[in-house]
This record gives C-alpha cells, sequence and structure tokens, in this order.
C-alpha cells in the first residue's frame, strides 16, 4: 500500500466518525509518555472525507495528541484509489501486527470484513488477517458486539466468557445487564457462571416471571451488598439460595442428608454417597485403607454404622 506523508491539523480529524475503529479503551498513560518525550513514531492512517479526515487506524494517537493539544500531527495518507475492503484490511493488520485483538476487536473486524465476502472468501479473509477461520465461530464472535457495552467491557476483562456472551445474546437487554452486573461483581469462572445463569432462567420460566425479577429478588440483593462476607463467600451463597428456589425438595433433602451424615460420625476415610438428585434409592459407600489394619478399623466402622440408628432415617 503506496501513503503519502502529510501533516494534518487535528481540528479537521473527524474522532466521532469511528467506522474503521478495531481497538477497544485502553490506558494510555505509556501512550501519553512515550508521544510527550519522543512524538509519534508510527504516524496515524486517516482517508480524506472532503474538507475532514476519517482515522483508519491510530484513534489512541490522535486522541493522546488531541489532549496534549498538539495542532497538527504527521499522518498516512492512502491513494484515492484505494478501495473500502483495503481500507478496513489496513484497519484489522495495522492493530493485530501490534498485539493480540481481544475478543470484542476481533468482533468488530469480522463485522467489517463480512460484508465484502461470501462465506468461502470470507474464511480465507479472516485467517490471513488473524482472525477465526471458522464460520460457526465467525458467526459466534459477530454477536459479541450486539451485547451492551457493560457484557462487552466484562468480555474484555476476563469477566464474561465467550460461552456464557452467546448466551447472554439471547436474553432482554435488560436482564443481559443485570446478569453482567452481577458477574462483574461475584469474578466467578465459567461453570458457575453458566449454573448461576441456569438456575435464573429456569426459576424466572417456572414462576411466569421476568428474569430481572429473580435477579432483584430482595435475598440475593442482601448477598451482593453485604461487606462482610467476600466474593467467594457471596457467590456460594448465591448459588445455594438460586438452588434451593429451583430445586426446593432436593435442596431440603440435601440438608436433611448432611444433618444425618454428621450424625453418623464418619471418619475422613470413608463417605457414603446418596442418588444422583435424591431420586433413587441406591447409595454407595468409599472407604479407603493402605493396610489390612486400616481395613478392620474400616469394618468396625462399618458395624457401628449399621448399629447407628441414624442409618436407617437415611436409608428409609
Amino acid at each position: 500500500m503506496i501513503c503519502k506523508l502529510e501533516t494534518i491539523s487535528i481540528s479537521s480529524i473527524d474522532t466521532e466518525d469511528t467506522t474503521y475503529r478495531i481497538t477497544t479503551p485502553l490506558p494510555d498513560s505509556d501512550l501519553v509518555r512515550s508521544i510527550s518525550d519522543i512524538g509519534i513514531i508510527n504516524p496515524p492512517i486517516l482517508k480524506q472525507k472532503g474538507s475532514k479526515y476519517s482515522i483508519i487506524s491510530g484513534f489512541r494517537r490522535v486522541e493522546v495528541c488531541s489532549e496534549l493539544r498538539c495542532n497538527k500531527l504527521e499522518c498516512r495518507i492512502p491513494g484515492s484509489d484505494t478501495s473500502e475492503i483495503n481500507l478496513i484490511k489496513i484497519a484489522i493488520s495495522e492493530n493485530s501486527l501490534q498485539r493480540p485483538l481481544n475478543l470484542i476487536e476481533q468482533s468488530r473486524a469480522l463485522n467489517l470484513i463480512s460484508f465484502y465476502f461470501d462465506n468461502d472468501n470470507l474464511l480465507k479473509e479472516a485467517s490471513a488477517l488473524g482472525l477465526p477461520g471458522n464460520l460457526t465461530r465467525i458467526k459466534g464472535m459477530k454477536i459479541l458486539v450486539q451485547l451492551p457495552q457493560i457484557v462487552q467491557e466484562g468480555i474484555i476483562s476476563g469477566n464474561i466468557s465467550y460461552a456464557i456472551a452467546q448466551e447472554l445474546h439471547k436474553l432482554p437487554v435488560k436482564a443481559c445487564t443485570s446478569i453482567a452486573c452481577l458477574f462483574r461483581e461475584l469474578k466467578v469462572g465459567l461453570n458457575k457462571q453458566k449454573e448461576i445463569l441456569n438456575f435464573a432462567v429456569e426459576i424466572a420460566a417456572r414462576e411466569e416471571i421476568e428474569l430481572t425479577d429473580v435477579l432483584e429478588d430482595r435475598v440475593l440483593e442482601k448477598i451482593i451488598n453485604n461487606d462482610d462476607i467476600d466474593r467467594n463467600q457471596k457467590t456460594g451463597k448465591i448459588r445455594h439460595y438460586l438452588k434451593k428456589k429451583r430445586y426446593p425438595a432436593i435442596t431440603a433433602a440435601e440438608a436433611e442428608f448432611l444433618k444425618n451424615i454428621k450424625d453418623l460420625n464418619l471418619d475422613n476415610h470413608t463417605r457414603l454417597i446418596p442418588p444422583k438428585d435424591f431420586e433413587g434409592i441406591t447409595y454407595s459407600m468409599n472407604m479407603s485403607f493402605n493396610n489390612i489394619q486400616e481395613l478392620k478399623e474400616r469394618k468396625e466402622l462399618l458395624e457401628k454404622i449399621l448399629q447407628n440408628p441414624v442409618i436407617k432415617n437415611i436409608l428409609n
């Protein structure tokens, strides 16, 4: 690509035109220091648009120069015959060469190039630009920029996983935002995110209420706003509360089982395992031992268990 270097007045750059923007906001302290000390090393790329200029690449550089009250800026200007798709490729490659693009940046890039190619050529172009080269993945990636801003921020920070983002896309905006706020507060992993989201969705469906009504439950709000417990404790209490609301019978059976287990006085080498979801009648017991003596001790414990009336409460 042939570009000519021109000194452009910053006031003539249309910073509101984000057509080609790929990057997401990042802390600018290092960039401010660098530009203040040594100036611009890699000039921004601009496209002339009448008497104004649109930014192809270098949004942050232009923003920092504006903050530093620079009046003019040396920029690269592609030839007027440069096609739109080539400008888009320039925007993507200029950013991806500096660092790996995050999920939201990849989503923006895929949305930009998807308009110009059929599926087969899209895969080739995406791969060439370092973007996902799988149609299913591309389809999933493209929807990320359609999510509310708070969800996008959660994806960038890692507080919301890609898999959960796909599920949030199916929800109304208000519910989607509420879930994102909750996950931002808890900072939990994928499995716990799935569990909390599934419980909330199923409770809303069963009780025929809005998902936001489940999430704005007073008990949940009290847990979230409790400054005396940490995130792990909040997560545990929220999961337990939602599970209790979703499966009241199972939760009650589990609580009763745990109480009985405590009364059995099992040692650390013995486990009584209930049927899954307490829906069957078959229990199993796990006893670990390293030698004959320990096996004898387990046998004695088993005899005590059989004589303990609590075991009848469990098995009846």
